[in-house]
């Protein structure tokens, strides 16, 4: 019994020092499980932050969504003005041309003009030299035909 006894206690001891042993381990994985239960909020608190950053990238990024929609239809409308101002500098070059034209026509038209007025300009210096030689010619045949008469009349007076 003795034996018994002292293998129980033995035993007992070697349960003890298993038990104190267990109870080490358990403080330790308290403890473990302590700094986890840190750890995983920590982690839900970094999740949360994450999620509220995905959230409010999203947003941004629908802004950006949004904007870009309107840089795309405001470059269509400007494509579209671009595309009008172009039909109309391709009119505006066709009436420049014939503005061109028509001036090119009117300078010639000028010209001859001038032609015109220096070649009347000759004929009227022509038709003056021949009015002054017609107009001497006059003058002197007044004046010798006044001659004749005041020459009569002295004769006529004279002899009387």
């Amino acid at each position: 019994m003795s034996a018994g006894i002292a293998d129980q206690r033995v035993e007992t001891a070697h349960l003890r020092q298993t038990m104190q042993q267990l109870l080490a381990d358990l403080g330790q994985f308290r403890q473990e499980l302590t700094a986890l239960q840190a750890d995983v909020e920590q982690l839900r608190h970094d999740l949360e932050q994450l999620r509220a950053q995905v959230s409010q990238q999203q947003q941004q990024l629908q802004q950006l969504r949004t904007d870009v929609e309107q840089l795309r239809q405001e470059l269509q409308h400007l494509r579209a003005e671009l595309s009008q101002l172009r039909q109309e500098m391709v009119a505006l070059q066709v009436k420049v041309q014939e503005l061109e034209e028509y001036m090119r026509q009117q300078r010639q038209d000028l010209r001859d003009l001038q032609q015109k007025v220096t070649s009347l300009e000759v004929r009227l210096e022509a038709v003056r030299a021949d009015l002054l030689k017609w107009m001497f010619i006059f003058w002197l045949g007044n004046l010798g035909g006044i001659g004749a008469i005041l020459f009569v009349l002295a004769r006529y007076i004279l002899l009387r």
